[in-house]
């Protein structure tokens, strides 16, 4: 069995050859060799297993040269666009889901209105259920990718509301005992972050729904930041409770002040200069814009923010599952031995 060194060079191996086959269309094992630096073995080995699980897609090339026609002729490479994620957002302000193709273009998407839930095993059917509508074709299906509200813990649960409480729940263990294949979760900053990763990867994203989430990127890294922005406190009030006074009244000033300082502050201290905003904050900041600006600007004088309208997190969602692939796609032949387990 394989160590964990070997599983993460494994992983990292079949990242980057996917990764280099979807950036060039097709190509050859011998450029995948010289662009990546890695041996012909390697290469060989993982383009047979790709091959083999239908994620590559093997055709002649041709006589390419003169000197090639005397050999064998090399074969191209490409990604076989039948294959396909999925990314589903779990909101209690509603869901969605979006299909995309292992090429990283958009196939399907489709939102619902938010639900109530009396049960786990209500919101465990309703997310099947939708799940179900995008999963025409199982076979072709890599993975799914699981956006989700609220704090994680450390045992790997979400609290979402069910029944009027807050709930632990483990939405990546049901999805992936229901319809069998690799599941992958993240909170749900992460993954609208994620969408927009191909503008700017040292950012921070910000949404602002009916509660506020943060997360952030360096060098193109999603960073694990032990907090939710949400329960900071400003003056002697967490910044959700003021959200949601500010909401309740229709004056969204002194929220704008407060986050203003608060994301500027974050930032700063992240060495982080571009801030992202998105969700709800979208609809309101325009009437306290001045506000939120001096604020922010206070806290992060070489700081700027900008507004992201991206609808929700279900797109990246599936981008971060398309992502975290030759891990899920290794974890299923087989996790690497820990001797300490």
């Amino acid at each position: 069995m394989a160590s964990i060194k070997q599983f993460e060079e494994r992983k990292d191996n079949i990242s980057s050859i996917v990764s280099f086959v979807r950036a060039n269309q097709k190509v050859t094992r011998r450029e995948i060799c010289n662009a990546l630096s890695m041996s012909w073995a390697c290469v060989s080995e993982l383009v047979a297993i790709l091959i083999e699980d239908g994620i590559l897609i093997e055709s002649d090339c041709g006589a390419r040269t003169t000197s090639a026609a005397k050999g064998r002729n090399p074969s191209y490479l490409s990604l076989n666009e039948k294959k396909y994620f999925i990314g589903i957002d779990i909101n209690d302000s509603g869901f969605a889901i979006t299909s995309l193709s292992i090429n990283g273009k958009m196939i399907s998407s489709k939102k619902w209105e938010a639900e109530s839930f009396a049960t786990e095993e209500a919101l465990e059917l309703s997310v099947c259920k939708k799940i179900s509508e995008f999963l025409c074709d199982k076979k072709n299906c890599c993975g799914i990718g699981i956006a989700m509200e609220g704090m994680r813990s450390e045992s790997g649960s979400f609290r979402y509301p069910i029944a009027d409480n807050w709930v632990p729940v483990f939405p990546q263990l049901f999805v992936a005992k229901h319809f069998g294949l690799p599941v992958s979760i993240r909170h749900d900053p992460e993954c609208v972050l994620y969408s927009v990763a191909h503008i700017c990867q040292d950012c921070v994203m910000v949404r602002v729904d009916n509660w506020i989430g943060v997360a952030a990127m360096k060098r193109g890294k999603i960073l694990e930041l032990p907090l939710e922005l949400g329960s900071i406190r400003y003056g002697k009030r967490k910044l959700h409770n003021i959200l949601h006074n500010c909401a309740q009244s229709g004056d969204y000033c002194e929220i704008a002040e407060a986050l203003g300082r608060s994301v500027g502050n974050l930032t700063m201290l992240l060495g982080i200069e571009i801030c992202f905003l998105a969700g709800e904050i979208t609809e309101w900041l325009e009437g306290c814009k001045d506000i939120f600006e001096v604020a922010f600007k206070e806290a992060n004088p070489r700081g700027e923010y900008k507004i992201c309208f991206v609808p929700d997190a279900s797109d990246g969602a599936a981008r971060l599952a398309l992502a975290d692939f030759p891990t899920l796609h290794i974890s299923t032949k087989g996790a690497p031995h820990n001797e300490s387990q």
